[in-house]
């Protein structure tokens, strides 16, 4: 009749296009979205597998299903969650069980040597025979040709003998430090010393023993006490203050010049008290301007501080009180640190990486835990052979110390046991 209007034209454009979904037979369903059905179909629940995966869905993405069932979770979906839960489960168990085999695994998985019942054939006491008619107190009097040095012998790698513990409240540890340097594949003890901490008193007791005693060394004869280590290792050396002097030592912790240095820096370095001459000394190897009085050394003026035995004339006597000056000034710089028990923890680990020890890290974390806490634990320090209970003489070419071995055995069970 009349022509359309504007508006009617502009809806009539603008309506939708009817979308063209087909059946499974090509139709268009009823409602132009899903196939048309049978009357008797419309209401039937048991579908087919096959139309299942053929038919398009009431919403036009997964198949139609009646309300009488429900479609199953994605099996690959489910799969991948659980992986996501238990793998990082897997890596935390190992991380756990890495940790706990870490802190009571002596050695930090490094080589150790290991405590052994004493052989029978060895029980006899090697160390302590009976003097050689050439000891003498008058070193000008024997002058046996040789080297300047007692040679060395044989290198091996002996075990620790086991010894009966003399009290459940002291722990005695041998602390050796190597003179080896970087690249270095034999060395000896530049310095030996019996650390001892006595829980019950809580006190430590630091014992520095003279590497130029000579003493019977178990299967070598007699030597300085330095060649034991090289000679057969931390075991030997061990045995040997044991037999000597009627010790119960089972522990050690070994440290060469990079560990001893790296020590030292971790609790801040040292502050010491310096002659001229000594700071000298430490200035002509390291880097630095030091000067007589009070200094705070690094880790490595630290080290050249110790091995000092020329800026007094008593040698390696006055080294080894440098040596115990400086351990307590590392000491007392420690239980600073130690107040704070997570800076304990991390002190104790990194310097376990610096050394070599049989202890394992959570031994070691429980005795600096008790030595640090309950008030500051007393410190002293000793120096055998004692003093009138040795003489200098030559012995194969080479300086060393002859000594009364009972007395300072006397001595060092004096310091440690009371007795």
């Amino acid at each position: 009749m009349g022509s359309e209007s504007d508006s009617d034209k502009t809806e009539e454009n603008s309506a939708p296009a009817e979308p063209d979904i087909a059946d499974a037979d090509g139709e268009v369903g009823g409602d132009g979205n899903r196939p048309s059905l049978p009357e008797d179909a419309a209401t039937k629940t048991d579908i087919p597998a096959a139309g299942l995966s053929a038919a398009v869905g009431g919403d036009g993405n997964r198949p139609f299903l009646p309300e009488s069932e429900t479609a199953p979770p994605p099996k690959k979906k489910r799969r991948a969650a659980v992986y996501l839960i238990a793998v990082p489960a897997v890596i935390v168990a190992l991380l756990v069980i890495g940790a706990v085999w870490f802190a009571n695994t002596p050695g930090m998985g490094k080589p150790t040597v290991p405590v052994v019942a004493r052989p029978t054939d060895l029980s006899t006491n090697l160390t302590t025979p009976a003097a050689p008619t050439l000891f003498t107190a008058d070193p000008s009097a024997v002058t046996a040709p040789g080297s300047s040095d007692v040679p060395y012998g044989t290198l091996g790698t002996d075990p620790i003998y086991q010894q009966t513990p003399s009290s459940g409240d002291i722990v005695n540890i041998l602390v050796a430090g190597l003179d080896a340097r970087p690249g270095d594949k034999d060395s000896r003890t530049d310095s030996m010393m019996i650390v001892s901490w006595d829980k019950s008193k809580h006190t430590v007791a630091a014992i520095s023993l003279m590497r130029d005693m000579l003493l019977s060394i178990p299967g070598v004869g007699m030597n300085r006490l330095n060649a034991a280590y090289y000679y057969g290792g931390i075991g030997k050396l061990i045995n040997t203050v044991n037999d000597t002097f009627g010790l119960d030592i089972q522990k050690y912790i070994i440290a060469d010049f990079t560990g001893a240095t790296r020590i030292i820096d971790l609790i801040g370095g040292v502050d010491v008290q310096l002659t001229q001459k000594e700071a000298s000394y430490i200035n002509s190897n390291t880097p630095g301007k030091l000067t007589a009085g009070l200094d705070h050394l690094t880790g490595i003026q630290a080290l050249w501080h110790m091995r000092d035995r020329h800026s007094t004339p008593n040698s390696d006597f006055d080294r080894v009180k440098r040596q115990q000056a400086t351990l307590a000034a590392a000491f007392a710089n420690f239980k600073l640190a130690a107040k704070n028990p997570l800076t304990l923890a991390q002190l104790v680990t990194d310097g376990y990486g610096a050394v070599t020890t049989n202890f394992s890290l959570a031994e070691l974390t429980g005795i600096f835990t008790d030595a640090t806490s309950g008030g500051a634990p007393s410190f002293s320090g000793y120096t055998v052979p004692e003093d009138g209970t040795y003489s200098g003489i030559v012995y194969n070419g080479a300086d060393v110390l002859q000594v009364d071995v009972k007395a300072n055995a006397a001595y060092i069970q004096g310091i440690l046991y009371g007795n």
